[in-house]
């Protein structure tokens, strides 16, 4: 693949060097897809590339938001997102570790977060931890 950047398309933010397609674009926002790893990602305007709402970084995310009155709360909620076939749930497990192991955005700007981005990266942390059974506080959510 070519060095350069393309004017009208964004790279992928995990794979080196891949202009992404263009799925459909508004006045506010831009939706992409990379047609080597399949990941989708959004542009608002003004803003940088982010993963599109249902990658799971978002959907995790969600839940540190809709449910503010405690962190059992939160995480309970979050867990739901993983619910369905395993290889659904290895799959978001996996995103998830490699978004927190091998940072590419800032995580916070998909849901434009009231909330910083080290508190969300920590709560993604907190997700994984219950869901590999390492949280035991947080036992029978």
């Amino acid at each position: 693949m070519s060095m350069r950047l393309r004017a009208d398309s964004p790279n992928c933010l995990r794979c080196s060097n891949v202009w992404l397609s263009k799925l459909r674009q508004s006045a506010e926002i831009a939706f992409f897809e990379c047609p080597a790893c399949r990941r989708q990602y959004a542009k608002k305007r003004g803003r940088e590339l982010t993963y599109r709402w249902l990658h799971p970084v978002s959907l995790v995310l969600y839940a540190l938001f809709r449910c503010t009155d405690d962190r059992a709360s939160q995480i309970k909620y979050a867990v739901r997102a993983f619910n369905g076939p395993k290889e659904k749930a290895d799959w978001m497990v996996r995103e998830i570790k490699l978004e927190l192991e091998s940072p590419t955005q800032r995580v916070c700007d998909i849901l434009d977060s009231p909330v910083s981005e080290e508190q969300c990266r920590l709560f993604l942390g907190e997700v994984l931890e219950h869901l590999e059974g390492r949280h035991t506080s947080m036992k029978g959510l």
